[in-house]
């Protein structure tokens, strides 16, 4: 029945138009677009969707190098900045989230991210050998193996922004697309995740053991490039 109406709306169209106009052609090629569409697979459309989503997030990730990089001709500030959450934190999350396993585009994400933290630290301390790890970060020139005992341990938290909101517990992905979008209130999970989310995202942690550092910064310092899984900012959240 669709197909029959395109075909009368091109002959109504072919109609109505001079001799050398070819407005009945282009209807005709919507016929033609509409006829592959239906014979596209479910396979098919999936890619498209998921090529659709890599090109979102490879457009985020460049905008954010960019802000970085134009950051990055005025290190250290002249005025020192209090350490916060980053705005690019949001940014990173959602190209996580659009990416999945895709581990080359991870790594970038996680380049950008230690750059970022190195960045704020060096506006916060004024060392300029903060500004010139940051570029290293950017280049990909990144090395450590240290790892914390504190963020190894880490066992299970809740983090939530209502009361009695049953958590949400699954991978690490889509609890955190889930609370950071607001379609679940509570999540349960290890490591760092919870202490991060409450941080960028609201809510309290509960049913959480935590090693106090009494200069959380400085190990997120020496440790940010050995857990690229995470953003600098959740390491901090759960040290502080």
């Amino acid at each position: 029945m669709r197909l029959l109406l395109t075909i009368v709306a091109a002959l109504l169209v072919s109609g109505c138009v001079g001799p050398h106009s070819t407005g009945s052609l282009w209807v005709l090629r919507n016929v033609e677009l509409d006829q592959q569409l239906f014979r596209t697979t479910d396979a098919v459309r999936a890619q498209q969707a998921q090529s659709f989503e890599v090109g979102l997030a490879d457009e985020a990730l460049a905008a954010e190098r960019q802000r970085l990089e134009a950051a990055l001709q005025g290190c250290p500030s002249r005025e020192r900045q209090p350490l916060v959450v980053s705005s690019g934190d949001r940014v990173r999350d959602e190209v996580r989230v659009r990416i999945g396993a895709d581990g080359a585009r991870l790594s970038l994400v996680a380049q950008l991210a230690l750059a970022d933290w190195r960045l704020r630290r060096a506006n916060a301390t004024g060392a300029a050998l903060q500004c010139d790890a940051a570029r290293g970060a950017l280049d990909g020139k990144v090395s450590s193996t240290e790892r914390s005992a504190a963020i190894d341990a880490l066992g299970p938290a809740t983090v939530s922004r209502a009361a009695d909101q049953p958590p949400f517990q699954g991978e690490t992905n889509v609890a955190l697309s889930l609370y950071a979008l607001g379609v679940v209130e509570a999540v349960t999970a290890p490591g760092p995740l919870p202490r991060y989310l409450a941080r960028v995202y609201g809510g309290t942690v509960s049913q959480s053991s935590q090693a106090k550092d009494s200069d959380a910064a400085a190990t997120v310092d020496r440790i940010a490039a050995t857990y690229p899984e995470w953003e600098p900012d959740g390491l901090l959240a759960a040290l502080e």
